[in-house]
Order: C-alpha cells, then structure tokens, then sequence
C-alpha cells in the first residue's frame, strides 16, 4: 500500500443536530466514507478525547482524565490554566512519535493548548499562546523555539496579533478574535510550505461557543455558517495541493444542554471537587466521609446521576488513573454541578458520546458504515501511512477499514 498525505479536520463539539444547519458540510457525508454511530471515549472531554484519537487507547493508558487534582503538588489541574500542567503530560506514545520514528513530519494546528497536553512528538505545534505579534514569538509553556517553523517568523503579519489590550476569552487566555479563522490561515501556510505528512488541525471555537452561551444561541447560529466555509475553503485547498490525500473530518465529543444544576452534598471543604462539566471528580483523605457523600449524592441524586463509583469500580469505564478521584460522579445528560457552563459534555448519554466521522479520499468508497470509534483513528492513520502501530491493548479498536 502506498503512502498518503493524511490530515485530520478536527472540529471541536461538531454534533449531527449541527449539521442541519450546514447544507454543504452536512452534504459531506454523502460524498464520503461516512460512520453514522461513531462514538468517543469515557470521559467525552476535548483532552481525553484528542489524547485516545492520537494514541488508539483509552484514558486509563494514556493518562488524561480531564481536569484533576494534583495530590503532590495540592494543586487543581484545570484546563482554564493548562501552563500549570507538566509538557506532554500524555503518557503514552501518539501517531506523531510513532510516525517520526519512520522518517514522517507531522504539523499539528490548534486553536486551543492542546498541543501542550497531546502533542508530544509532533516537528510543528502552533497554538495561540505561543504567537504573540508583539516580539513574533513567546512562549509562556516553554515551548521549544524548534517548534514554531520559519515560515511563521518570516510571514507573520496581524492577523495573528492578540488583542490590543488585556481582553481575556471566557477560559481566561488572551485571544485572536477567532480561532478557527487563525487555525485556517495557519492551516494553509502550513500546507503552503510544509513537507508534511500528517497534519492535525484543531478548530475549538464552536465547542467555546457552547459552553458560553448555549447550543441554540444566537453566537453558535451565527457562527456554523462561517464555519461551514472555513472547512470548505480548507478542502479545496488540500484537495488542490495533494492528487490523494486522505482527510479525516471528524469531531471529537458531543454536547448536552444544561437542563437542571445540582449542588453536591459537600460541607465545609471536607473534600475537593474537580469539575468536568458531565462528571466531577472528588478527591478526601477520608474514607468514611467519602462513604458518606456517595451514600448522601445516591439518597438525593439517584435519579440524575449515571453513578458514583469508587475508584475499584470503574474499572468497566478505562479512566482509572493515579489522578483519578476518590469518588467520581457521572450525572446523566444536562445535568451538572457546574455553575456556569450552559452546555456541557463529559457524560456517558448519547449526545456527549455520539462524533461526527467522515474520510475523504478520491480512492476511497463513497458509502455509509454504521459504527466508528475515535479509537480507530490513529491506526487508522498508521494504515494510510504505511507504518507499524505499536500501541496494543485489548481495549484499543483495530483501523475503522479492511487493508490488504
């Protein structure tokens, strides 16, 4: 089987319901290889989420379980602020790393600080925060200058500028206006003048869009026709460059609009929560009261939650790290302890799990297949590469497609 260029469009919180309101994106699926059931992993976070596609594993391998409470540090590792996290705190080996070791290149475009957590191995990592128009590069991750190509040095104008002032977004990192314009343009230079073999570009905005204001607002209705053209653009663009690539367009978890908001039985700091939207994670040195706040959640909660485990009893659901809390509680869909977000994901209900997955490949058969993983992605990646895949586990999906 021959090599192909391989890029993955990654379009973060993309759902179905989405689509009715994308004429031509939703068209896409009819001129693809289209997977209707394709579903993402537990927990159905963005990091979790990117870490399982990049790695063909499941977060009790690769290590990301959304945020956390770091008990050696006693500090709360929130994505709001992931310059408190260790680089490359995945902890597996991804596509990128497996690719290098093949003599590939690997670019990867984000428009959030998912390269910090996800990207190790990729030769390019641009995000954000590590472009400032100001002084052309900083680096408040410590982001290795090898990372940021020459291209980016030398054509650097402002439509890569920051805000003028100190306007932060609602995560709290200072923002281009748009970062799935940002990512588009970056995306095109980077095809422009990158001999590259893989690329990853991570469009974050429409899932920001979401948690702020609704899955219904006006900010996201506005927004899915601009996006709708983005991805458009950026097809013709590879399709024009490349006689065969091989694109993936896809989503990496779904959203639920918040129905109700619930307070934990908690008093008086007796234990920390971690909050991720459609699950916490709570954290105390105390069994006995761990006992209690389960048995108190399932007395007044029974009805909204999925469950509240003990770490020894999610073992079913691969999310059972060194970071994993003391007790974990699963609420059913809408239904959070957050205190802000008006659409959430993290759960296990059909509309946080379900992805949209399509390939595009002119040697690719058109057709619709009725299941998909994101754990299929990476040795997905690996076939179309023509390389090895390393990573084994009985939890890990083969490639979605039959190779001879």
């Amino acid at each position: 089987m021959n090599q192909n260029k391989v890029f993955i469009i990654l379009i973060d919180s993309l759902t179905h319901n989405d689509l009715q309101k994308c004429p031509q994106l939703s068209n896409l699926k009819n001129n693809a290889m289209h997977f209707r059931n394709a579903q993402t992993i537990f927990p159905s976070l963005t990091f979790s989420s990117i870490s399982s596609m990049l790695t063909g594993l499941p977060p009790n391998k690769h290590g990301i379980i959304g945020n956390f409470y770091d008990r050696t540090q006693k500090k709360k590792m929130l994505f709001q602020d992931v310059r408190n996290w260790e680089p490359n705190a995945i902890a597996t080996e991804t596509i990128f790393e497996i690719a290098s070791k093949n003599g590939l290149r690997t670019i990867m475009i984000t428009g959030f600080a998912v390269g910090r957590i996800c990207g190790r191995g990729a030769d390019v990592i641009l995000e954000p925060t590590y472009i400032k128009y100001e002084d052309i590069a900083s680096f408040p991750f410590e982001v290795p200058l090898s990372k940021v190509p020459y291209w980016i040095r030398e054509q650097i104008d402002d439509s890569y500028s920051f805000h003028d002032d100190d306007v932060n977004d609602p995560l709290g990192q200072k923002y281009i206006d748009n970062p799935d314009i940002w990512v588009m343009q970056l995306a095109k230079q980077a095809i422009k003048n990158e001999a590259g073999d893989l690329f990853l570009f991570h469009f974050p905005y429409l899932d920001f869009l979401k948690h702020y204001y609704g899955k219904d607002s006006t900010e996201v209705n506005n927004h899915l026709p601009l996006l709708e053209k983005i991805i458009e653009e950026l097809l013709s663009y590879i399709m024009n460059k490349y006689d065969s690539p091989v694109i993936f367009v896809m989503s990496d978890h779904g959203s639920t609009e918040v129905t109700e908001r619930i307070t934990l039985p908690i008093e008086d700091n007796s234990a920390i929560i971690i909050r991720n939207g459609g699950l916490s994670y709570l954290y105390s040195e105390s069994h006995s009261l761990i006992n209690e706040i389960q048995h108190k959640i399932l007395s007044s909660f029974g009805s909204k939650v999925e469950f509240v485990a003990r770490p020894h009893e999610l073992n079913p659901y691969h999310v059972v790290t060194k970071d994993i809390g003391d007790l974990t509680v699963c609420f059913k869909g809408g239904v959070t302890d957050s205190h802000y977000a008006k659409a959430i994901h993290g759960s296990l209900s059909s509309s946080d799990m379900g992805i949209f997955l399509s390939l595009i490949g002119r040697n690719l058969a058109k057709g619709f297949h009725e299941n998909g993983n994101i754990l299929n992605i990476a040795p997905t990646i690996a076939e179309f590469l023509n390389i090895s895949f390393s990573n084994k586990t009985k939890e890990r999906k083969d490639a979605l497609l039959q190779f001879s």
